[in-house]
């Protein structure tokens, strides 16, 4: 058995054991990670398709096409996921998502079991900065609304173990861009003992829209995953079947206002909101200090949040961290060297697409039923 079946083989049974929402089917194969697909694709000259296993709870829940703006879909999703839980906990970044969710929990008087926020090694390092400055003073002005808020350290020792594992950009449960975040706050709770009726809600679903062939379009592809994905009973807030609506209601005003500020013409073109972008406010609340939020990438260069773990490690004289990262990054150039010498634009644009919604019909397509061949233009 080659190595890649058996890195497919391990893939396979973590997204099995962990029940893991979004993965990628070859072959009989689950594949959990982004990289190791692609990997897959290569080496065997096939095609991996994304599957999302909330399809069909999707397809049930639109399959009465009404959507009611004036609606608080996400007060009733919040509701039954208190009551379907013995222990409900909130991961919280401090970032706008974040703060929409606890903001519906804080004006309907529901109580989270747990508040957790991440951070890596020491609260204090410049890479912790959100959590320092948005998410700890934002969390301790509502003390009422959870009954224990825990700062989940994931240190640099944990870490330097993670990476000690020559092959970890392609076994983790992740599909993250490349380079790869050299830090994993949510191993730790990963590393948790996880007891049933236990749910962990993460909250990073701002709508992605795409406007093709004069129709407007939600969906959710496979770069927008992340990589916290074998949290056992870990639910995306908006991305669920039960508050898909939600996802579309935010849609249809994100839309509305990018049409006032954009002359939206016949190209393609894809949308999604950021808490630096200002009709982020269309759909989000968006934290105090924005000076403290990170920027994202622009698919050519890494997060300024990814930026400053390395910095923060480097600082930090740990340099078995970085030895072991960066011999995982050398066993990734070896599988696609082309990486090494023309940098991760181009591979990094690669992507599948797990669903579309006609935001407007509430239609629901897989890929190869809305773009069989691409899109079209």
């Amino acid at each position: 058995m080659t190595l890649l079946d058996q890195l497919s083989e391990s893939s396979t049974a973590m997204v099995e054991q962990f029940g893991i929402k979004y993965y990628w089917e070859v072959d009989g194969y689950k594949l959990c990670n982004k990289h190791l697909a692609n990997w897959y694709e290569r080496d065997r000259n096939c095609w991996a398709t994304f599957v999302a296993q909330q399809f069909s709870s999707i397809e049930h829940n639109l399959s009465d096409r009404v959507l009611d703006i004036d609606r608080n879909y996400n007060l009733e999703y919040l509701q039954k996921l208190r009551h379907a839980h013995n222990n409900l906990h909130l991961l919280f970044s401090g970032g706008s998502d974040s703060i929409t969710v606890f903001e519906q929990a804080v004006a309907n008087n529901i109580v989270f079991d747990e508040v957790i926020s991440l951070i890596i090694e020491n609260i204090d390092l410049p890479c912790n900065q959100e959590i320092k400055y948005n998410a700890i003073p934002y969390i301790n002005k509502y003390k009422k609304h959870y009954n224990k808020f825990t700062i989940e350290n994931t240190s640099f020792d944990i870490l330097s173990d993670y990476y000690s594992n020559p092959y970890q950009f392609f076994t983790m449960a992740s599909a993250t861009s490349q380079p790869m975040n050299i830090g994993r706050p949510f191993v730790s709770i990963e590393r948790r003992n996880h007891v049933p009726g236990t749910c962990y809600i993460k909250c990073t679903d701002k709508p992605t829209l795409v406007h093709y062939k004069n129709s407007w379009y939600a969906t959710f592809h496979d770069g927008s995953w992340g990589g916290c994905n074998s949290i056992p009973n870990l639910v995306y807030f908006w991305l669920e079947g039960d508050n898909i609506k939600s996802y579309i209601k935010d849609a249809r005003i994100y839309r509305d206002n990018i049409k006032k500020e954009h002359i939206i013409g016949q190209s393609l073109r894809f949308f999604k909101a950021d808490a630096l972008d200002t009709l982020n406010t269309t759909i989000r609340t968006n934290p105090q200090h924005l000076d403290r939020h990170f920027k994202k990438t622009d698919g050519k260069t890494i997060d300024q949040k990814d930026a400053a773990r390395f910095t923060d490690a480097l600082y930090c004289g740990r340099y078995d961290l970085l030895t072991n990262y960066f011999t995982c990054l050398n066993e990734f150039y070896k599988v696609f060297p082309e990486t090494k010498h023309n940098g991760f634009a181009e591979y990094n644009k690669a992507g599948k697409f797990a669903w579309f919604i006609n935001i407007d019909t509430l239609e629901l397509y897989t890929q190869n039923e809305l773009i069989p061949n691409g899109f079209k233009v």
